[in-house]
């Protein structure tokens, strides 16, 4: 003989006379789940804002790299290099060194230098938060403190 087992809800409707099989979520099983959502939630969230900071400040890092190539490259071709400022108009670094630079929040700056160097190419972000600097001679960017990713 197959017995079933039946859960309480059922087994109280059929003590009714109603053989009818009760289904769905108790108000205690939706609240657990909701309960362990948030839980998973406050752990993972500082996590991927971590991660995404940090991508973005290699983004920043590699950018720099570029501005510096470019640089070289307007050096070697006309004894001089560019400044330059910001991503955008007629001034900006990616017209004056023909670059596509991403408009993802940084600016990024080239001031002429006297001496070995030539230039400071910056990448900043926020006011006083991070920075990243470069200049011909570095082979990676300088950051400063309050950066999270170090090149």
């Amino acid at each position: 003989m197959n017995k079933k087992s039946f859960t309480p809800l059922e087994v109280s409707s059929l003590k009714r006379g109603r053989p009818k099989l009760l289904t769905g979520f108790t108000l205690l099983e939706l609240m657990l789940v909701v309960v362990i959502v948030g839980i998973i939630a406050t752990f993972a969230i500082p996590g991927y804002l971590g991660v995404k900071q940090r991508a973005e400040g290699r983004q920043a890092a590699r950018q720099l790299k570029l501005i510096q190539d470019a640089e070289k490259i307007q050096f070697l071709e006309e004894d001089t290099y560019v400044a330059c400022n910001g991503i955008v108009g007629p001034g900006s670094c990616s017209i004056r060194l023909e670059l596509e630079l991403p408009n993802d929040g940084w600016n990024y700056t080239v001031i002429l230098a006297g001496g070995a160097g030539g230039f400071v190419a910056t990448a900043s972000k926020g006011v006083g938060l991070c920075a990243y600097n470069i200049n011909a001679n570095m082979a990676k960017p300088n950051f400063n403190p309050a950066c999270l990713y170090k090149p």
